[in-house]
Protein backbone atom coordinates (compact mmCIF):
# COMPACT_ATOMS: atom_id res chain seq x y z
CA UNK A 1 0.00 0.00 0.00
CA UNK A 2 1.31 3.42 -0.94
CA UNK A 3 0.19 6.90 0.16
CA UNK A 4 1.42 10.05 -1.58
CA UNK A 5 1.06 13.51 -0.03
CA UNK A 6 0.10 15.47 -3.18
CA UNK A 7 1.56 18.81 -2.10
CA UNK A 8 1.22 20.26 -5.63
CA UNK A 9 -2.55 19.85 -5.49
CA UNK A 10 -2.82 22.50 -2.76
CA UNK A 11 -2.11 25.13 -5.45
CA UNK A 12 -4.29 23.37 -8.03
CA UNK A 13 -7.30 22.48 -5.90
CA UNK A 14 -6.97 24.65 -2.81
CA UNK A 15 -7.26 21.67 -0.45
CA UNK A 16 -4.78 19.27 1.14
CA UNK A 17 -4.80 16.10 -0.96
CA UNK A 18 -3.40 12.58 -0.84
CA UNK A 19 -3.47 9.64 -3.23
CA UNK A 20 -3.64 6.01 -2.10
CA UNK A 21 -2.86 2.93 -4.17
CA UNK A 22 -2.75 -0.70 -3.12
CA UNK A 23 -2.56 -4.27 -4.35
CA UNK A 24 -5.57 -6.57 -4.61
CA UNK A 25 -6.44 -8.17 -1.28
CA UNK A 26 -4.87 -5.48 0.93
CA UNK A 27 -6.02 -6.07 4.52
CA UNK A 28 -5.27 -2.73 6.19
CA UNK A 29 -7.30 -0.31 4.08
CA UNK A 30 -9.84 0.52 6.80
CA UNK A 31 -7.13 1.49 9.27
CA UNK A 32 -5.33 3.65 6.71
CA UNK A 33 -8.51 5.51 5.71
CA UNK A 34 -9.19 6.26 9.36
CA UNK A 35 -5.66 7.60 9.95
CA UNK A 36 -5.86 9.89 6.93
CA UNK A 37 -9.28 11.28 7.75
CA UNK A 38 -8.04 14.12 9.96
CA UNK A 39 -5.14 15.24 7.76
CA UNK A 40 -6.58 15.46 4.23
CA UNK A 41 -9.69 17.10 2.87
CA UNK A 42 -9.52 15.37 -0.52
CA UNK A 43 -8.46 11.74 -0.74
CA UNK A 44 -8.10 9.81 -3.98
CA UNK A 45 -7.87 6.02 -4.07
CA UNK A 46 -6.66 4.00 -7.06
CA UNK A 47 -8.00 0.51 -6.53
CA UNK A 48 -7.10 -2.64 -8.49
CA UNK A 49 -9.64 -4.49 -10.61
CA UNK A 50 -11.64 -7.26 -8.94
CA UNK A 51 -11.10 -6.28 -5.28
CA UNK A 52 -14.73 -6.29 -4.19
CA UNK A 53 -13.99 -6.47 -0.47
CA UNK A 54 -12.05 -3.21 -0.56
CA UNK A 55 -14.65 -1.58 -2.82
CA UNK A 56 -17.15 -2.28 -0.03
CA UNK A 57 -14.81 -0.72 2.54
CA UNK A 58 -14.48 2.40 0.38
CA UNK A 59 -18.25 2.60 -0.04
CA UNK A 60 -18.84 2.17 3.69
CA UNK A 61 -16.40 5.05 4.31
CA UNK A 62 -18.34 7.31 1.88
CA UNK A 63 -15.88 7.17 -1.01
CA UNK A 64 -17.49 7.74 -4.42
CA UNK A 65 -16.51 6.01 -7.65
CA UNK A 66 -15.10 8.52 -10.16
CA UNK A 67 -13.73 6.68 -13.19
CA UNK A 68 -11.68 3.82 -14.56
CA UNK A 69 -8.18 4.87 -15.56
CA UNK A 70 -7.11 2.73 -18.51
CA UNK A 71 -3.43 2.22 -19.32
CA UNK A 72 -2.82 1.80 -23.06
CA UNK A 73 0.22 1.42 -25.30
CA UNK A 74 1.17 0.89 -28.93
CA UNK A 75 4.38 -0.17 -30.61
CA UNK A 76 5.41 2.37 -33.25
CA UNK A 77 6.12 -0.41 -35.75
CA UNK A 78 2.42 -1.36 -35.65
CA UNK A 79 1.29 1.98 -37.07
CA UNK A 80 0.35 1.16 -40.66
CA UNK A 81 0.90 4.28 -42.74
CA UNK A 82 -1.08 2.83 -45.64
CA UNK A 83 -4.19 2.47 -43.47
CA UNK A 84 -6.65 4.86 -45.09
CA UNK A 85 -7.37 6.80 -41.90
CA UNK A 86 -3.74 7.08 -40.82
CA UNK A 87 -2.65 8.01 -44.34
CA UNK A 88 -5.32 10.71 -44.56
CA UNK A 89 -4.26 12.39 -41.31
CA UNK A 90 -0.50 11.96 -41.76
CA UNK A 91 -0.57 13.78 -45.12
CA UNK A 92 -2.33 16.75 -43.58
CA UNK A 93 -0.78 16.98 -40.10
CA UNK A 94 2.36 18.18 -38.38
CA UNK A 95 3.57 19.01 -34.88
CA UNK A 96 4.78 22.52 -34.05
CA UNK A 97 7.29 22.54 -31.17
CA UNK A 98 6.59 25.12 -28.46
CA UNK A 99 9.97 26.58 -27.56
CA UNK A 100 9.24 29.83 -25.75
CA UNK A 101 7.29 30.89 -22.68
CA UNK A 102 5.24 33.23 -24.85
CA UNK A 103 4.13 30.42 -27.15
CA UNK A 104 3.42 28.18 -24.17
CA UNK A 105 1.17 30.91 -22.80
CA UNK A 106 -0.72 30.96 -26.09
CA UNK A 107 -1.47 27.26 -25.58
CA UNK A 108 -2.66 27.89 -22.02
CA UNK A 109 -4.91 30.72 -23.21
CA UNK A 110 -6.74 28.36 -25.57
CA UNK A 111 -7.66 25.93 -22.77
CA UNK A 112 -11.12 26.87 -21.49
CA UNK A 113 -13.87 25.20 -19.48
CA UNK A 114 -15.19 23.26 -22.48
CA UNK A 115 -11.96 21.24 -22.52
CA UNK A 116 -11.37 18.31 -20.14
CA UNK A 117 -14.97 18.56 -18.96
CA UNK A 118 -15.14 14.78 -18.35
CA UNK A 119 -12.22 14.93 -15.90
CA UNK A 120 -13.03 13.74 -12.37
CA UNK A 121 -12.15 17.18 -10.98
CA UNK A 122 -14.41 18.90 -13.52
CA UNK A 123 -17.29 16.54 -12.66
CA UNK A 124 -16.94 17.12 -8.92
CA UNK A 125 -19.38 19.96 -8.05
CA UNK A 126 -17.03 21.26 -5.34
CA UNK A 127 -14.29 21.89 -7.91
CA UNK A 128 -15.83 22.15 -11.38
CA UNK A 129 -14.40 22.82 -14.85
CA UNK A 130 -12.56 26.03 -14.00
CA UNK A 131 -10.51 24.33 -11.28
CA UNK A 132 -9.90 21.29 -13.51
CA UNK A 133 -8.56 23.44 -16.31
CA UNK A 134 -6.38 25.47 -13.94
CA UNK A 135 -4.93 22.16 -12.77
CA UNK A 136 -4.08 21.16 -16.35
CA UNK A 137 -2.54 24.55 -17.11
CA UNK A 138 -0.32 24.23 -14.03
CA UNK A 139 0.67 20.72 -15.10
CA UNK A 140 1.68 21.95 -18.56
CA UNK A 141 3.79 24.73 -17.03
CA UNK A 142 5.47 22.28 -14.66
CA UNK A 143 6.28 19.78 -17.40
CA UNK A 144 7.42 22.50 -19.80
CA UNK A 145 9.92 23.69 -17.20
CA UNK A 146 11.02 20.07 -16.74
CA UNK A 147 11.96 19.96 -20.43
CA UNK A 148 9.16 17.76 -21.65
CA UNK A 149 8.05 18.16 -25.27
CA UNK A 150 5.11 20.50 -25.82
CA UNK A 151 3.61 20.80 -29.31
CA UNK A 152 0.62 22.25 -31.05
CA UNK A 153 -1.05 19.98 -33.58
CA UNK A 154 -1.55 21.43 -37.05
CA UNK A 155 -4.09 19.93 -39.46
CA UNK A 156 -4.74 21.38 -42.92
CA UNK A 157 -2.65 24.43 -41.90
CA UNK A 158 -4.91 25.06 -38.89
CA UNK A 159 -3.74 24.68 -35.29
CA UNK A 160 -6.38 22.36 -33.82
CA UNK A 161 -4.92 21.14 -30.52
CA UNK A 162 -1.86 20.43 -28.41
CA UNK A 163 0.07 17.50 -26.97
CA UNK A 164 2.59 17.09 -24.15
CA UNK A 165 5.09 14.19 -24.06
CA UNK A 166 8.32 13.05 -22.51
CA UNK A 167 10.83 10.34 -23.34
CA UNK A 168 11.54 7.49 -20.92
CA UNK A 169 14.21 5.19 -22.37
CA UNK A 170 12.83 3.91 -25.65
CA UNK A 171 9.24 4.89 -24.79
CA UNK A 172 7.25 8.04 -25.41
CA UNK A 173 5.16 8.80 -22.33
CA UNK A 174 2.12 10.73 -23.50
CA UNK A 175 1.20 13.05 -20.63
CA UNK A 176 -1.64 15.12 -22.01
CA UNK A 177 -3.34 16.10 -25.23
CA UNK A 178 -6.46 17.92 -26.31
CA UNK A 179 -8.40 19.37 -29.22
CA UNK A 180 -9.14 23.09 -28.91
CA UNK A 181 -12.83 23.96 -28.40
CA UNK A 182 -13.42 25.53 -31.83
CA UNK A 183 -12.34 22.28 -33.55
CA UNK A 184 -14.29 19.80 -31.45
CA UNK A 185 -16.77 17.72 -33.41
CA UNK A 186 -14.96 18.34 -36.71
CA UNK A 187 -13.41 14.89 -37.06
CA UNK A 188 -9.90 15.64 -35.80
CA UNK A 189 -10.02 13.62 -32.57
CA UNK A 190 -7.90 10.83 -34.08
CA UNK A 191 -4.98 13.27 -34.12
CA UNK A 192 -4.67 12.87 -30.34
CA UNK A 193 -3.60 9.17 -30.39
CA UNK A 194 -1.74 9.75 -33.67
CA UNK A 195 0.41 12.59 -32.27
CA UNK A 196 3.05 10.32 -30.63
CA UNK A 197 3.68 8.67 -33.99
CA UNK A 198 4.17 12.09 -35.60
CA UNK A 199 6.58 12.85 -32.76
CA UNK A 200 8.57 9.65 -33.33
CA UNK A 201 8.81 10.35 -37.06
CA UNK A 202 10.17 13.84 -36.35
CA UNK A 203 12.84 12.50 -33.97
CA UNK A 204 14.17 9.52 -35.90
CA UNK A 205 17.64 10.08 -34.40
CA UNK A 206 16.19 8.81 -31.09
CA UNK A 207 15.39 5.08 -30.88
CA UNK A 208 11.73 5.05 -29.84
CA UNK A 209 9.82 1.76 -29.68
CA UNK A 210 6.39 2.51 -28.24
CA UNK A 211 4.02 5.04 -26.68
CA UNK A 212 2.31 4.61 -23.31
CA UNK A 213 -0.45 6.70 -21.80
CA UNK A 214 -3.57 6.64 -19.62
CA UNK A 215 -7.13 7.54 -20.63
CA UNK A 216 -10.35 7.87 -18.66
CA UNK A 217 -13.52 5.82 -19.05
CA UNK A 218 -15.42 9.09 -18.56
CA UNK A 219 -14.35 10.22 -22.02
CA UNK A 220 -15.80 7.63 -24.37
CA UNK A 221 -14.92 9.69 -27.44
CA UNK A 222 -11.21 9.49 -26.70
CA UNK A 223 -11.50 5.82 -25.70
CA UNK A 224 -12.94 5.13 -29.17
CA UNK A 225 -10.13 7.11 -30.82
CA UNK A 226 -7.45 5.03 -29.12
CA UNK A 227 -9.34 1.80 -29.81
CA UNK A 228 -9.79 2.67 -33.48
CA UNK A 229 -6.05 3.30 -33.80
CA UNK A 230 -5.22 -0.11 -32.34
CA UNK A 231 -3.84 0.76 -28.91
CA UNK A 232 -3.66 -2.19 -26.47
CA UNK A 233 -5.00 -2.04 -22.91
CA UNK A 234 -2.26 -2.73 -20.36
CA UNK A 235 -3.98 -1.90 -17.06
CA UNK A 236 -7.19 -0.68 -15.45
CA UNK A 237 -7.52 1.06 -12.08
CA UNK A 238 -10.77 2.09 -10.44
CA UNK A 239 -10.59 5.58 -8.95
CA UNK A 240 -12.57 6.55 -5.86
CA UNK A 241 -12.46 9.82 -3.93
CA UNK A 242 -13.76 11.50 -0.82
CA UNK A 243 -14.00 15.21 -0.10
CA UNK A 244 -14.74 16.20 3.50
CA UNK A 245 -14.68 19.28 5.69
CA UNK A 246 -11.82 19.23 8.20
Amino acid sequence: MNTVDCTWELINLGVKTCEISFDKGEKDLSELLLRLEKDYKYKVVKAPVGDYANYSILSNNYYSFNESVIGVEKQFQTFVEEDKYIKYYLKRSTLLRIESVERMQSVLDKIDTSMFNTDRIALNPYFGCEVANRRYRNWICQEYNAESYLFEIEFNKQVVGFCLMKIDGSSVVYLLGGIYPSYKGLGVGLLIPLAPYLFAKNYEDIVLMKVTTHISSNNMEIVRCYTNLGYSITSIDYVFSKLVNL
